[in-house]
């Protein structure tokens, strides 16, 4: 490594660690503690694929080819081309409203990509902009893709709701990549989105090298390719309008500019390790380690004779906070344009035609999904989708088709006036469900009473469950044990008008165990909600806390305590239909109290439940598994431990619970 020696100058003031950083002349370990996981993603990614290249094999890979954009670039000094990179945005949710929590908003979205374009770009004016003698310009922008890969148009953010509040590294990985990922090869993948772990920012897929795809036992890594960030850490506060709520002090973008980085081969500024180890860029001064807050250090005092060079605390590849972060160097530029032209996903980026609008039609609508409404104790359910029209022509007319997974149908003829390039939010008829579990597929064609242009974006569904359990009861009691921040806990419980018959909480001191009853009308249907403000539910980060809801003879209808910020229930006391009654009463479970194994005995053993689910006293799931016969109908119990369970079980259009007691 090159070293030089500058003055740096800092507006930014020492101060003390984060709860997301460590002390800067502390080791991280690469598992856990560090807000960058981008070591530990590689640690999985050599886990799965061996020809995956180890640090010194890729550098041995790259490093011929640095030379030559070194050569290429000393000997025609001028400006290249500005690399324009397309980019979709997967905001992953779990059915928030457009704007709340996890669902961030699109001027959120875009506040990061113009952040990243002003740091790639160093450009004046911005934050992004420095006087340091080694900064560059990379001479790369990120623009949102305007065409999906089937080639419909789009405004490059893809919203999923994903059902989960939060996710661990190995879960993105495994599930929520591989089902939303676009092209690698035409668009670099970002996912805002909220981590199990609360210390962690992001992480992003280093580039890999070409030709290993043939050899025998080589694992393809295509579908995780990309960069991840915590909700509340993608965006910029300095665009904020006032749709954003942001986490400091990594409000600033910088974390996608950090995993972006590492995206186009860039290494931490400390190379991982210690002041022997390099990050393979000249201009970079060594490292012992990261950098915390906004200090003026030398963490390898003596590297240069005695004179003192300060760490590079600015360059975005350290872990400073985000305001203090506004350097890439030329070597970092040398080594990213290297592998723009040689990693075999990421030249693709660089010719990719994603960014340009698909060619323009006379009759294009397109429907997104809303918000699906299920309403507590009853059967019609309303959805609200968005109609944007891409066509050239205005929209005045389109059939809007929804269907039930037991086969219900409904057509509605939506007329309007939607120009071009316009959207309008509708909300559909109600359609009756008569399923607890339940797919809502709904499509659009016949748009102005011609034939839709493109068919790519005309359909949109969703898997739902309907929230209600049902108890025959005069009173509801409910038994709480809060967990060891009592004063976090409040809850309601309130009638069909949403009117709170009582609530209690927010003076709750340490574990406490309360009681309290409410008195419940026939026919009626009730609403039991309980809340956390630190986010964790009442189990099990910190106590053993629980909730139960029990009728006036002490049978238990409904646990919980493992949640993050709400836990919602619906109650009915409405008489149950005839099949809900039919269905209970034909089931029984043997023997109870049990040991080793727990029979379901059926009255008519030609009816089939679906499938059985086995719920703790928290209200989490322990076991569950599809019924496809009869000697399904034999659970083994012996890896449970001693204690009340529930065992639900469901069919097409029924469900019921039972208790059972594991000695």
């Amino acid at each position: 490594m090159k070293i030089f020696t500058f003055k740096l100058f800092m507006l930014c003031a020492i101060i003390s660690l984060s709860t997301q950083a460590q002390n800067s002349n502390e080791a991280i370990s690469p598992e856990d503690g560090e807000q960058c996981g981008f070591i530990a993603s590689e640690n999985r990614l050599r886990e799965k694929n061996p020809y995956r290249l180890s640090n010194e094999q890729f550098e041995n890979w790259i490093a011929p080819k640095i030379e030559q954009i070194k050569n290429e670039r000393s000997s025609t000094p001028t400006e290249r081309a500005i690399i324009t990179i397309p980019v979709v945005v997967h905001v992953i949710h779990n059915g928030d409203d457009y704007g709340v929590d996890e669902n961030i908003t699109d001027s959120q979205v875009q506040s990061q990509l113009t952040v990243m374009t002003e740091d790639f770009r160093r450009m004046a004016g911005t934050p992004g902009f420095n006087d340091n003698p080694a900064g560059a310009d990379l001479e790369i922008e990120f623009v949102l893709a305007q065409q999906t890969p089937d080639g419909c148009p789009t405004n490059g953010i893809n919203r999923v709701d994903m059902g989960q509040e939060s996710w661990s590294t190995a879960d993105i990985d495994d599930i929520v990549k591989p089902t939303t990922i676009w092209d690698p090869t035409q668009y670099m993948n970002m996912w805002s989105i909220t981590f199990t772990r609360t210390d962690l920012l992001g992480y992003a897929q280093f580039p890999s090298e070409s030709g290993l795809e043939g050899l025998d036992g080589f694992t393809d890594d295509s579908d995780t390719d990309g960069v991840v960030c915590r909700y509340n850490s993608f965006g910029s506060e300095d665009y904020n309008d006032g749709s954003f709520n942001l986490s400091a002090p990594y409000n600033k973008g910088r974390t996608m500019t950090h995993e972006v980085g590492h995206f186009l081969g860039l290494r931490h500024i400390w190379g991982d390790g210690d002041c022997t180890v390099d990050d393979y860029v000249d201009d970079t001064p060594l490292a012992a380690s990261s950098n915390s807050g906004c200090p003026v250090i030398d963490t390898c005092p003596g590297e240069v004779d005695s004179e003192v060079v300060y760490d590079m605390v600015e360059n975005y590849m350290d872990y400073t906070n985000d305001e203090c972060m506004n350097v890439f160097t030329e070597g970092q530029k040398d080594r990213v344009l290297a592998v723009l032209e040689n990693s075999p996903r990421r030249k693709g980026l660089v010719t990719s035609n994603k960014t340009e609008a698909p060619a323009p039609v006379d009759n294009d609508p397109s429907i997104t999904l809303v918000d699906i409404n299920v309403p507590a104790c009853g059967s019609e359910v309303l959805a609200t989708v968005e109609l944007t029209n891409y066509g050239t022509t205005t929209l005045n007319s389109l059939v809007i088709t929804s269907v039930i997974s037991d086969g219900t149908t409904s057509d509605y003829n939506w007329t309007g006036n939607i120009a071009a390039g316009a959207s309008e939010t509708i909300t559909l008829p109600a359609i009756t469900v008569t399923s607890i579990d339940f797919t809502y597929s709904i499509s659009i064609n016949s748009p102005n009473g011609t034939t839709d242009a493109r068919t790519c974006n005309n359909d949109v569904s969703e898997s739902l469950q309907m929230t209600t359990v049902y108890a025959s009861t005069t009173a509801i009691t409910l038994d709480l044990k809060t967990d060891l921040e009592g004063a976090e806990t409040t809850w309601e419980f309130l009638n069909s008008n949403n009117e709170v018959i009582k609530q209690g909480g927010g003076n709750y001191f340490g574990n406490l165990n309360i009681t309290e009853t409410f008195e419940v009308s026939s026919d009626e249907c009730y609403t039991f909600v309980i809340y956390d403000t630190g986010g964790d539910g009442i189990c099990c980060s910190n106590g053993e806390g629980y909730y139960t809801l029990s009728t006036d003879d002490g049978t238990v209808i409904y646990s919980g305590g493992d949640f993050t910020s709400e836990d919602r229930i619906n109650i009915s006391t409405k008489t149950l239909a005839v099949t809900d009654k039919e269905f209970a009463a034909g089931i029984s479970l043997y023997p109870n109290p049990t040991r080793d194994i727990l029979n379901i005995k059926l009255s008519n053993s030609s009816e089939l439940p679906t499938k059985y689910q086995i719920y703790n006293m928290l209200g989490q799931v322990v076991k569950q598994k599809q019924i496809s016969a009869t000697t399904d109908l034999s659970v083994s119990t012996s890896e449970l431990q001693s204690g009340l369970y529930f065992i639900k079980l469901t069919n097409a259009v029924n469900a019921v619970s039972l208790r059972f007691i594991k000695e």
